[in-house]
């Protein structure tokens, strides 16, 4: 159903040191779409109480919010087995693996993360870095909880005998869900999907920009004092993240209409945020909204990824969503 054709490895050598990642090619109509996975003690309940939409919420005054291990190693390794549980379910290895991304809160543990790996990959998977994946490593300002150090995303291959070849695909869909993660009692809004097919759309990060409103970016947008306070002639963006929510779910539902596809066949979701307290208000925004366009859409939770971000493209905006989706024939 897929594979990977060609590794092009060793793409970037530094001072005569090659970098551990490099490009491939992949063909094939079938693949496992994997949310980002963190290092969440899964035998801890996950809750959001209201402490977290404070402002001056922090791990050090929060105790009873522990949910990982307050080191990058231990981390690393919990996520590492989470994905080995999830490609044993599907009938792959971490040889499918032909995509990865780091994302870390501080570049001094990156490489702890990586000796981490090295280590438990040397064990489970002796050939994984013979063959560097593609990838993204990224500073973000914070994680879906501040204990959290690393989340690492992995997408894979399936080859033809992990899957169903009897039926021929010409567009593509949704084949097959695994829901979220139950975490101490708790089920995680994210999930894991497989997809097959050859056509899919994928779109551009939306923000919440009003509608009615010229974007322009005059030389003040340079100046490295420039805040929303002071320019109330640029405002671009409500002021608040309900009403940037609701801008970004109409605009992707056009765009969704524009490509011949619906909510119904999103695969795959990115939130990038600039607060972290800011999350529990446009998650249940996003909630009220979709239980009316497309009731069913969190009853199948998708892949994704969560950011906190120092910035987007204007510093009015609160949050950018991204979503991809198959487009049935």
């Amino acid at each position: 159903m897929s594979k990977i054709v060609e590794y092009f490895s060793g793409t970037e050598v530094c001072a005569g040191d090659v970098m551990p990642w490099g490009n491939m090619m992949v063909e094939g109509t079938k693949f496992l779409i994997c949310s980002g996975l963190t290092g969440r003690d899964p035998n801890k309940k996950q809750e959001y109480p209201e402490l977290l939409e404070r402002e001056d919420f922090t791990t050090a005054n929060q105790a009873a919010l522990n949910v990982c291990p307050h080191n990058i190693e231990d981390q690393v390794v919990l996520i590492l087995e989470k994905y080995k549980k999830l490609f044993a379910e599907v009938g792959i290895s971490f040889d499918n693996v032909f995509y990865r991304d780091f994302y870390t809160i501080r570049r001094s543990d990156f490489p702890k993360a990586w000796r981490a790996m090295k280590k438990w990959m040397d064990k489970e998977c002796p050939e994984y870095f013979k063959r560097p994946r593609p990838g993204v490593l990224a500073l973000v300002h914070g994680l879906d909880h501040p204990d959290m150090l690393i989340e690492i995303k992995m997408w894979a291959t399936i080859p033809e005998s992990a899957g169903d070849t009897s039926k021929a695909i010409t567009g593509s869909r949704i084949a097959k869900w695994f829901p979220g993660p139950t975490l101490g009692g708790d089920v995680m809004p994210w999930g894991h999907v497989i997809i097959e097919g050859k056509k899919f759309f994928i779109p551009a990060g939306l923000t919440g920009r009003s509608f009615g409103q010229k974007q322009e970016y005059p030389e003040l947008l340079e100046r490295e004092n420039f805040e929303s306070a002071d320019q109330a002639a640029l405002t671009t963006c409500p002021h608040n993240i309900e009403d940037q929510v609701i801008i970004i779910l109409e605009k992707i539902k056009a765009s969704l209409q524009q490509a011949g596809t619906s909510f119904d066949n999103v695969f795959y979701v990115d939130y990038y945020l600039t607060r972290r307290f800011d999350w529990p208000r446009a998650w249940r925004t996003m909630k009220g909204w979709m239980d009316r366009e497309c009731p069913k859409f969190f009853n199948k939770p998708r892949p994704a990824v969560l950011a906190i971000m120092d910035g987007l493209d204007h510093p009015d905006m609160l949050i950018e969503i991204r979503m991809w989706a198959c487009v049935p024939e």
